[in-house]
């Protein structure tokens, strides 16, 4: 590396952590107050350039004083510049201070692999005390006799209400049947893209890690290809499980697509290792989430 080149990569270098630094992750309880036990919610945001990976805590992060319970992601907002990002946390506290606090980190990776930690401010909750004082001295009331009450059933008023009820259920279900598939279909399809999500973050970030450790493998990137086809196959109906490779290039117009899927296919069956395969499998997520929001448009303004 000759010195021309050497200052190049150091004012590249400064230039990504200058923008790193003025990345501030925004975090902060939805509820105003707690209480032993129940589980509360806690929100993490982050808008981040195109140019970076963003990492959430996982079920693996100590969250003292707070305990892990459950997460909920929430689909990426993407332009040509941002990435908008956002977790809900469910956790909850075992402990009896009036004032709990939480701060959560967010792993921000640039281009060369580099990674900064920035965390956001410090959020604070109450506790709620279900019992305040207890009293010296508890008062017990004596048993009383039980008095049997004749009851009976208006069988008659019953009958009437189920079957206007059959009636009103029924002339709704005429009236807004494909209004209600509609939106029957866009959940399934919104939660199976969140559970997609989950666990492409998940073996991605596995990818990542194991890339720095040195330690990937091409099974692991096989995992990762699989569980996308799998997806793509449920939300498109096209067998991509199924297709060969050459099939599979046929049948997508994408040019991006298609540079991705030859990249990925080279790194599982030759023996050169490509070092940036996680920015591959990072534009095939972000083709993924454009390609879901495009379909669930085409379900929404499907005509009656």
């Amino acid at each position: 590396m000759n010195k021309k080149s050497f200052i190049c990569f150091l004012i590249i270098a400064q230039t990504c952590v200058l923008i790193a630094q003025e990345i501030k992750p925004h975090g902060k309880f939805i509820q105003d107050s707690m209480v032993v036990g129940q589980p509360i919610s806690f929100e993490l945001q982050v808008t981040y350039p195109t140019s970076f990976t963003a990492l959430f805590p996982d079920s693996t992060y100590d969250f003292a004083p707070f305990e892990w319970v459950s997460k909920t992601y929430k689909p990426s907002r993407i332009d040509s510049t941002w990435i908008m990002d956002k977790t809900t946390y469910q956790i909850r506290s075992f402990e009896l201070d009036s004032l709990q606090a939480l701060k959560l980190p967010v792993f921000l990776v640039d281009q060369s692999g580099d990674s900064t930690t920035i965390f956001t401010p410090l959020d604070t909750i109450r506790l709620v005390a279900k019992i305040k004082t207890l009293p010296q001295k508890i008062e017990l009331k004596e048993s009383t006799d039980l008095f049997k009450i004749a009851y009976r059933l208006p069988y008659f008023y019953i009958t009437i209400f189920a079957v206007a009820l059959v009636f009103i259920l029924l002339t709704c279900w005429l009236i807004f049947r494909k209004s209600i598939q509609r939106t029957i279909k866009i959940r399934r399809l919104t939660k199976r893209h969140l559970q997609f999500m989950e666990q492409y973050r998940t073996l991605r970030l596995n990818i990542l890690t194991n890339e720095l450790k040195g330690q990937r493998t091409p099974d692991q990137t096989l995992e990762l290809y699989n569980l996308w086809k799998s997806y793509m196959e449920g939300l498109e109906h096209i067998p991509y499980t199924k297709l060969t490779s050459k099939e599979l290039l046929k049948i997508s117009d994408n040019q991006m697509l298609i540079e991705i899927i030859r990249t990925i296919e080279k790194d599982i069956y030759s023996r050169v290792k490509n070092k940036k395969l996680y920015k591959s499998f990072e534009q095939l997520q972000k083709i993924t989430v454009e390609r879901f929001y495009t379909i669930i448009d085409q379900i929404k303004f499907k005509q009656a």
